[in-house]
């Protein structure tokens, strides 16, 4: 089944990088911290890269409305966008997808789904289409 994954980023104007502060006062670090150690690749070199793909992710150009978007079609694309290593994009991954208990339905519309948690600050808006009601979002985009 071919599903389209959509991750829209707020972008801040003031803190961007590793000074980006999110919800609860927790940085950039502490949230990929915290989200590498609860991953099976509890490694410093995933805690790292984790920081820099979601600050450069989060890096927007000031004329575009504060707003990137990304799009991509499946799992593995996602992770290839998001990193060029599996490691690091399967953790970044975990936190966009699996450690902020999104539930997925098998319907054939657009989803918006609200991404809560610790990155949420970055991450506004995750829409999901699907072009076949009967597969199932969750083993697509959630498994390695």
């Amino acid at each position: 089944a071919e599903i389209t994954v959509m991750l829209i980023f707020n972008c801040s104007r003031t803190a961007i990088g590793r000074d980006a502060t999110l919800r609860d006062d927790r940085s950039v670090e502490e949230v990929c911290k915290a989200l590498s150690e609860r991953s099976k690749y509890s490694r410093i070199e995933v805690s790292e890269s984790c920081v820099g793909i979601i600050c450069n992710l989060a890096n927007c150009d000031a004329d575009k409305q504060r707003e990137r978007v990304i799009s991509a079609n499946g799992h593995k694309e996602i992770m290839n966008i998001i990193s060029d290593g599996k490691v690091a994009g399967q953790v970044v991954l975990q936190a966009i997808l699996a450690l902020q208990n999104l539930s997925y339905q098998n319907v054939y519309t657009q989803r918006q789904l609200t991404v809560s948690g610790g990155i949420e600050a970055l991450i506004t808006r995750l829409s999901i289409s699907f072009k076949d009601g009967s597969s199932s979002a969750g083993d697509e985009l959630c498994t390695e």
